[in-house]
């Protein structure tokens, strides 16, 4: 998170360190305000979208729509979160796309570059496929990011339950804060042996910028759909 900038009279002041290093101090008075308050904004809040933000990519998304009812699906007491699903034959059953095709479930074609919500039938937002940006600078983050994470998970050793699981066989690594069930507030995951690779991936550029894109996203899509006519429901 960006530091405050000290607030000053002078429009600019050229500095001269004691050692030769030279460099430029914006010090204009309205300009550090504007930018403190940004500072403040954020460690409030977080990522908050702006009008044009939510205009171009979340009105005019496309919506798909589906006919699950969520109104019947069950969930735990207090109604915060969905109950898992009792495990029956075929569950970790690998699909081909003909027989989800017999199964009356439908092929939906994305070029992952719009945006579209998925809605009930009560055209609530249950899921959103969200479009990358159209921005070199980000595709060459995702670039260098795969890099950096092959090459470090590659000197790692995974037990079988990290490399096969629900989202798919490749090894994941749950790391930051959590509240659910068992704890009685917020903790911090401990990462045991791979502490190392959290400590070393986390403050990473490039991955920082992915998390960035996805932290936009969720605020954006969450600030319409609580503020106007659907619901989000992760």
């Amino acid at each position: 998170m960006p530091e405050p900038i000290e607030e000053r009279s002078d429009p600019q002041l050229l500095l001269k360190p004691s050692d030769g290093r030279t460099f430029t101090q914006t010090t204009n008075r309205q300009h550090a305000k504007r930018c403190n308050k940004h500072v403040e904004q954020f460690a409030k809040e977080g990522h908050v979208p702006n009008k044009w933000t939510i205009e171009h990519y979340c009105y005019d998304a496309l919506p798909i729509y589906t006919t699950l009812d969520t109104t019947a699906l069950p969930v735990a007491q207090g109604a915060y979160q969905a109950k898992n699903a009792r495990s029956v034959c075929g569950d970790k059953k690998v699909w081909t796309l003909e027989e989800l095709a017999a199964q009356e479930l439908s092929l939906v074609c994305w070029d992952g570059e719009k945006s579209h919500p998925l809605v009930d039938k009560d055209s609530r937002v249950i899921a959103v496929l969200v479009g990358q940006p159209q921005d070199n600078a980000y595709r060459a983050s995702a670039r260098v990011a795969y890099k950096v994470v092959m090459q470090r998970g590659s000197a790692e050793s995974f037990q079988q339950d990290e490399m096969h699981h629900r989202r798919s066989s490749f090894p994941i690594l749950n790391t930051g804060v959590i509240h659910s069930k068992g704890t009685i507030q917020p903790v911090t995951l401990d990462n045991g042996e791979h502490a190392a690779l959290a400590h070393c991936l986390l403050p990473d550029k490039d991955i920082q910028q992915l998390a960035t894109f996805v932290s936009g996203t969720h605020s954006s899509w969450q600030y319409k759909y609580n503020n106007f006519k659907y619901t989000l429901c992760i």
